[in-house]
């Protein structure tokens, strides 16, 4: 727990002993709060208590009441009455002339809190009272109210464990205070630079900052640049070309188109060619065989024109049934050319 104003020169002996407590509740033992120790308020003559704890889940003003018996026994502590000690007379605890008990002034600093919070920091909130007695060294002394007291108000006896018990019971209200509302408080209270919402966080408050995201902040205005320069996908269209010339087609930079297929007629042709070929070479070969060697003068008469020779008569046997072979070709005579017919 967080203690403000906690090294007063003139600090009671029970109080400093109460904010020594305060200051052990860290670690397993942490009740998360912030504690100031003689705390005062500017309006005049306000009643205050000797110690004012905030937590998460309360806000409570505490009397700190040494006993000036050193003796062991139950405190019979009523709302309206003075309190007794069993067997023994006179007032147990110091108590204001004229007061019955320490109740009245307690009520009156929990009224006060109450106001001044309201009014210096908008924060209605409710502030709990307490009572702490302490025993003297060595003896032990037990609280009996004898009937119901005061609505917001506690009396314990007792010590550390006692006292950090009854704050672990405040932990099952609801939240009431955040970080935010905290420090409001305390800067009502002249405590503004002593600790930062980030610290009273870390103690335990919860931060309405933390629970909401922040806020987008707008980007401040840039200056345009210069334009961009086009890409590819940016260039205008080509000009068309005219009459003149004058304006040139740049080639448009696109897909390959895809390349027709081989015919496959290539092959084809091209072994019907070699076959009429050979038809025609065997053909002229199998002529000129026929027709033997060629004798006689030369062709002097118009190209590719023969004079045809003097018929002479040929005789041709009888046909006869039987198949005969194809009688052998005769030798030409001398005289006869190529291709002359019954030569």
């Amino acid at each position: 727990m967080l203690v403000l104003n906690g090294a007063r020169d003139n600090m009671p002996e029970p109080q400093r002993l109460v904010v020594d407590w305060l200051h052990t509740w860290n670690g397993p033992y942490l009740i998360p709060g912030v504690a100031i120790s003689g705390y005062t308020l500017p309006e005049r003559a306000a009643p205050t208590a000797d110690l004012l704890v905030i937590t998460p889940n309360a806000c409570v003003v505490i009397d700190v009441a040494g006993m000036l018996l050193k003796e062991s026994g139950t405190l019979r502590c009523p709302a309206e009455e003075p309190w007794r000690l069993a067997g023994f007379d006179g007032d147990p605890v110091a108590v204001r002339t004229g007061a019955p008990n320490p109740l009245p002034d307690l009520r009156a600093a929990m009224d006060a809190m109450a106001r001044h919070l309201a009014g210096a920091a908008g924060i209605d909130t409710n502030v709990s009272g307490l009572v702490v007695v302490l025993p003297q060294v060595g003896t032990a002394v037990t609280t009996d109210p004898g009937g119901p007291l005061p609505a917001g108000i506690d009396v314990l006896a007792g010590e550390l464990r006692e006292l950090r018990g009854w704050f672990r019971t405040t932990a099952r209200r609801e939240i009431a205070w955040t970080a935010e509302q905290v420090r409001e408080a305390l800067a009502a209270l002249h405590f503004a630079d002593a600790v930062t919402v980030a610290q009273l966080a870390a103690e335990g408050f919860r931060s309405t900052a933390a629970d909401n995201p922040p806020t987008p902040t707008h980007a401040p205005p840039v200056s345009p640049g210069p334009p961009p320069l086009p890409g590819p996908a940016d260039e205008p269209a080509p000009a068309p070309l005219s009459s003149t010339g004058a304006a040139r087609a740049k080639p448009q930079v696109g897909k390959p188109k895809p390349t027709a297929p081989a015919t496959r007629r290539g092959p084809l042709l091209l072994a019907i060619g070699v076959v009429v070929a050979v038809l025609i070479l065997g053909g002229a070969i199998w002529l000129f065989a026929k027709s033997g060697p060629a004798v006689g003068p030369p062709d002097v008469g118009t190209p590719g024109v023969t004079a045809p020779p003097p018929e002479l008569p040929i005789d041709v046997p009888a046909p006869s049934e039987a198949p005969t072979t194809a009688p052998s070709s005769p030798r030409t005579p001398q005289g006869c050319f190529p291709f002359q017919p019954n030569c």
